[in-house]
């Protein structure tokens, strides 16, 4: 296991070599980058700051008189997951309150914050051992599927940085539904400033702005976001592994991932189908040790929490591909101004629903939309990758296939083989 471990990072500056350069869910920059710069997140930093802190800890744990691990992995897991319940609803507790009483330093919430305090650090110690056991899962899953794998090792490696991932400003033209400028932003940007950049953008760029959260980041290692179930976990560390797949293995796929936007959703899209593949894999393992209630989320929720559930027959998969449907036609007839308030209107809808969408404009649309099988989304390529999983015999094959496209052509090529009785285009 040492060995494997030497083996593993001794690939790590061929891999931050590949990752600045073609990092999978960074984009470009410019009027973003400008109206942001005071919050604008480091990637060089975060690299420098997380990998030294990933190789003390295999380090210490390489050392047998310092590894005391006293718990079962599922149970570290377990646990580790309900302190983020835990977290998330002190901070609630304590919005509530600070709302209510303007003696912000009143006893209770001094308690309240101590107590918040205190857990986070609890919970920021068990993070070293579930990024282990998540990195390890994964990469079984992917030995027995033959990925990837030059004997007992994976390649590129699965590493994973459980914390708060750093939020992105997308840009959009205001006459189109089409991603244009962005830039990665701290993740603790308050709201106050968010709007204001998107204001900002609106103002003096005629651009449509949105800052949003995102599940994980291609760096390496992945930052994926410590807030969501264990499955949203693995399916985030699945799919941005798939991105470093394509990049550290100089797949055609990856490497022309900017050559067009339906080569940009194609990736995307694939990402989201292998790692959701892998990722419901590796739930299964932890199934009879955790709450029901943590497996299972709705694809189409999990960027959006519900937070209250005023009707159960509100399909928000289905009224969300219908609004991006409708916002399409307006804006494709030159009715900009009918198109944003329309999507006003409609989010108005959802928050009406229990969906709280803050903002829901072009930008919004151009940033989901990129991830084929999302409502957000009016690319015919989740489907048709679907069609062809089922079409190839395993994962594997599915993923040599698909990765071998360097251009959207090919694949509508490759696909019409499969059935040439259907139309593509």
């Amino acid at each position: 296991m040492v060995a494997l471990r030497a083996v593993k990072y001794s690939f790590l500056v061929l891999l931050l070599l590949l990752f600045f350069g073609f990092s999978a869910d960074v984009v470009r920059l410019n009027p973003a980058q400008m109206v942001s710069l005071p919050y604008s997140f480091s990637i060089l930093g975060w690299h420098v700051d997380n990998i030294l802190s990933k190789w003390t800890h295999r380090l210490m744990e390489a050392i047998p008189w310092t590894n005391d691990r006293a718990l079962d992995d599922k149970i570290i897991v377990t646990q580790y997951l309900r302190m983020g319940d835990e977290i998330v609803a002190l901070e609630a507790q304590i919005r509530r309150y600070a709302a209510a009483n303007r003696d912000l330093e009143g006893s209770l919430l001094l308690s309240l914050n101590t107590e918040l305090t205190d857990l986070k650090s609890s919970r920021r110690e068990l993070r070293p051992d579930v990024e282990e056991v998540i990195e390890s899962t994964i990469s079984s899953i992917l030995g027995q599927e033959g990925i990837a794998s030059w004997g007992e090792l994976i390649f590129p490696p699965v590493d994973i940085r459980l914390e708060e991932p750093p939020m992105l400003l997308v840009t959009s033209p205001r006459d189109r539904i089409k991603r244009g400028p962005e830039v990665l932003l701290n993740h603790d940007v308050g709201l106050a400033a968010r709007e204001n950049m998107e204001t900002d953008l609106a103002v003096h760029w005629d651009l449509s702005a949105v800052v949003v959260e995102i599940g994980g980041l291609a760096t390496f290692p992945t930052s994926v976001n410590n807030r969501q179930t264990l499955e949203g976990i693995f399916n985030s560390a699945s799919h941005e592994w798939v991105h470093h797949y394509l990049v550290a293995r100089l797949r055609p796929l990856g490497l022309n991932i900017y050559r067009s936007e339906e080569m940009l959703t194609l990736n995307e899209t694939f990402a989201d189908i292998v790692g959701d593949e892998i990722g419901e894999r590796a739930v299964l393992l932890f199934k009879d040790e955790l709450d029901s209630r943590r497996m299972i989320t709705k694809k189409s929720e999990s960027y959006h929490q519900r937070e209250l559930n005023y009707n159960n027959e509100f399909d928000f998969r289905d009224e969300m591909h219908q609004t991006r449907l409708h916002a399409d036609e307006l804006l494709g007839e030159g009715f900009v101004e009918e198109a944003e308030k329309y999507m006003e209107e409609r989010r108005q809808v959802f928050v009406g629903n229990g969906y709280y969408i803050r903002k829901l404009n072009q930008a919004y649309f151009a940033f989901h939309g990129t991830y084929g099988d999302r409502g957000e989304s009016s690319s015919p390529v989740a489907g048709l990758l679907q069609e062809f999983r089922t079409r190839t015999p395993d994962l594997k094959t599915f993923m040599v296939t698909v990765s071998e496209f360097s251009t959207y052509r090919q694949f509508l090529d490759a696909r019409e083989l499969l059935m040439p009785e259907t139309s593509f285009e």
